[in-house]
């Protein structure tokens, strides 16, 4: 669980997937995020306007999408409890790859605005 401050910028979550053999069991290496077809979406709908929108930055490997939500999407999240939901999907494998974690987020309230 993280706890960041209303209005803040948030941290920084690292998603990946490790690759798969054919029988399905991960291999241990993880999967260049740069190749077509895989995407990211971060979305917190507890959120007073509900957050939903694309993650595009990727680390310097291509192997992790770095997640982030910006001051004025925590600004939008009441001093509580939240879960911030973040899936990766490609709609090009054969069957279609979607995985959804989700993580706890404490937002507290700003003291100096």
């Amino acid at each position: 669980m993280t706890a960041i401050k209303q209005g803040d910028i948030g941290p920084i979550w690292r998603v990946g997937i490790l690759e798969l053999d054919a029988d399905g069991v991960p291999t241990g290496a993880l999967v260049d995020l740069s190749a077509a077809g895989w995407t990211c979406t971060v979305a917190v709908p507890s959120a007073s306007t509900p957050i939903s929108r694309a993650v595009t930055d990727l680390s310097t490997d291509n192997f992790r999408f770095l997640v982030q939500l910006t001051p004025t999407e925590t600004d939008l999240l009441d001093a509580e409890k939240h879960i911030v939901a973040i899936e990766l999907n490609n709609d090009t494998l054969t069957p279609p790859f979607t995985k959804e974690k989700h993580v706890e987020l404490v937002v507290e309230d700003q003291m100096i605005p």
